[in-house]
């Protein structure tokens, strides 16, 4: 695959550990590995966009009730 080459710099831990999660997951290939993290990443990021309309929507939808603090609460009882 011909693609752009990209440089960057990594402490000496980061890179025994890239290249150890290479090993486990990418067959030692560090490309592969980063290409794989960037679509975990893609997805995760979507999932939590998903999840920031849904609850936009859900608030539209149902919107927080307001009690007066003078009403009690539905859960509160004065019977003990």
């Amino acid at each position: 695959m011909s693609g752009e080459i990209v440089e960057f710099s990594m402490d000496s831990h980061d890179v025994a550990e890239l290249d150890r999660l290479a090993d486990i997951y990418a067959d030692g290939d560090r490309d592969a590995l980063l290409r794989e993290a960037i679509r975990f990443m893609a997805s995760r990021e979507r999932a939590e966009r998903l999840q920031r309309i849904q609850a936009r929507v859900h608030d539209t939808i149902h919107p927080p009730s307001t009690v007066s603090s003078d009403e009690p609460s539905p859960l509160q009882t004065d019977e003990i």
